[in-house]
């Protein structure tokens, strides 16, 4: 009689790449519910009902099937956001509040994407290969490049560059704001004091503020 098992090995490339994003989507529902740190490989692979080694035949580090999960996670939120750019009507341009809301629809309600994206250059880039890092990164300069074309053409006072820049602004400030929103426990106690009160950051609030204020800038930059 022929012995199966859940733990039985991936032969066709198809059967790997479902295995794969078995992976990935362990590792996500794990990560909407436990932080970076306390989440193990072996949780990880009993979710996805493989062994604990088969997990490492698809990422060598708990860093770079993270940094796999940040480059799926934020493709899912460009095809949002580019589809949302791109209904705007033919000939009609986007101003700042239009973008604003975009983003406000799209992003802010993706806490995954958030914390995944505040966690890259810290901790997710610090134990990965040389090959891995390379596909990341070019992964994430094609994807702003497409971004940022579209967001020259649609918003009404982008000049050619600043779609790019503009997506690099947006992941340097989740970077910065989430780790500012989000104090560890010790200090969280302490900001419950009411001197310690313009400490409270609301990340929501403060994100959308100074995009708010930037958008403003560029536009003024763009007119003068």
């Amino acid at each position: 009689m022929k012995i199966t098992s859940n733990f039985k090995r991936a032969i066709t490339e198809q059967q790997k790449n479902e295995r794969r994003q078995n992976i990935l989507a362990s590792a996500r529902k794990l990560f909407k519910l436990e932080d970076f740190q306390s989440i193990t490989i072996a949780q990880i692979a009993r979710k996805s009902g493989i062994a604990k080694g088969s997990v490492f035949l698809y990422f060598k580090t708990k860093e770079e099937l993270f940094l796999y999960l940040t480059l799926e996670e934020l493709e899912k939120w460009n095809d949002e956001f580019d589809r949302r750019l791109e209904e705007i009507v033919h000939g009609k341009t986007a101003g700042s509040s239009d973008l604003l809301d975009i983003i406000d629809s799209t992003l802010m309600n993706n806490s995954v994407l958030i914390r995944l994206l505040a966690m890259v250059n810290v901790i997710l880039e610090q134990n990965i290969g040389y090959k891995q890092a390379n596909q990341f990164k070019r992964a994430l300069l094609e994807r702003a490049r497409h971004t940022g074309h579209l967001l020259d053409k649609r918003v009404s006072f982008f000049r050619t560059g600043d779609g790019v820049r503009f997506y690099l602004y947006l992941y340097i400030l989740i970077i910065g704001l989430h780790q500012a929103s989000s104090p560890a426990p010790i200090i969280k106690r302490v900001l419950q004091h009411p001197d310690f009160h313009v400490f409270n950051i609301n990340f929501r609030s403060y994100f959308l503020e100074m995009l708010k204020y930037l958008l403003d800038g560029m536009e003024r930059g763009r007119t003068m």
